[in-house]
């Protein structure tokens, strides 16, 4: 630690009370620029701290935009980033991140804002890596943003109003060390098409797996279409290796699905999708598409 106290030596006993009074002032004033462990104030840096290549232990979790965070928060935003972008996080890797990095949440952009600059938001200087993450959605860089010298994100589409915004940057020196990344997953589509009205029952289509893949709760991401709207409310029941998972619903008068699965479902070489018709045949309902969503792999 360093000290800017010089005692003042006593060489003898002769009026020695006013060295002691001069040291001991001189004590209580080097302690006034000294970090209280108990919180005495002032107790705030006022120079750059230097770890000097040792850990900080048992640090609570960072809740206002200037407090640092701890490797379990950090986990969890690089966890977040990977969902956001279809893939899976293991928190067990030992490895930790090793990367020094800056977290910036709550920009708001507009329609007639999609320019923001990190050095003068958040007095960010320069960084090797970036995530832009709109409304929890990970952003293609090239595709979505472009940064601009030298540190200007510019988005290529207008933003809805009051769009939530976080950007994580950092220096990649050291080469940083993430935790296992388990998959990113690709889109594996499964469509099909009924001509005309309807059979009651009939077998709208019926897919044999040729890779591994799974469909997420409620078939996320899939969609339906009909050229003529439904009568009545109009179930297809959707099927893996002949047993019921869950529906496709059109409404009366619809033309648009909804559709239901109770979980993540996964699928193998040799299962088969199917979809069946409405056991009750619509008097209007035709033309019907549906467009199964699925990814290649196993749930996470």
């Amino acid at each position: 630690m360093g000290s800017t106290y010089t005692p003042i030596p006593i060489l003898s006993g002769f009026q020695s009370q006013d060295a002691l009074n001069a040291n001991n002032a001189l004590i209580a004033a080097e302690l006034v620029n000294k970090v209280d462990r108990n919180g005495v104030l002032p107790n705030q840096m006022e120079a750059d701290f230097d770890m000097n290549s040792n850990r900080i232990l048992n640090l609570s979790d960072g809740v206002l935009g200037s407090d640092g965070i701890n490797l379990s928060q950090a986990q969890n935003i690089v966890a977040s980033a990977v969902a956001a972008a279809g893939g899976a996080f293991d928190p067990s890797n030992s490895n930790p991140l090793t990367f020094n990095y800056g977290v910036t949440t709550g920009a708001s952009g507009t329609v007639s804002r999609t320019t923001f600059d990190l050095t003068a938001l958040f007095g960010v200087v320069s960084f090797t890596g970036l995530t832009v993450i709109v409304n929890g959605v990970v952003q293609m860089p090239g595709l979505a943003y472009t940064v601009v010298p030298l540190t200007t994100v510019v988005f290529s589409e207008s933003l809805l109003s009051n769009t939530d915004i976080m950007f994580i940057y950092g220096d990649l020196s050291p080469t940083p060390v993430l935790p296992n990344i388990l998959a990113i997953t690709e889109g594996y589509d499964i469509a099909g098409y009924y001509n005309n009205l309807l059979t009651a029952s009939d077998t709208m289509f019926k897919y044999v797996t040729v890779r591994d893949f799974y469909v997420q709760a409620n078939f996320s991401g899939s969609q339906g279409h009909s050229d003529v709207a439904a009568t009545a409310s109009a179930t297809f029941n959707i099927a893996k290796n002949g047993s019921n998972i869950g529906t496709a619903v059109f409404a009366a008068a619809g033309t648009s699905p909804s559709f239901t699965l109770g979980a993540a479902t996964n699928f193998v070489v040799g299962d088969r999708l199917s979809i069946i018709c409405p056991s009750v045949q619509d008097v209007s309902l035709s033309n019907v598409s549906l467009t199964i969503k699925g990814f290649v792999g196993t749930a996470p």
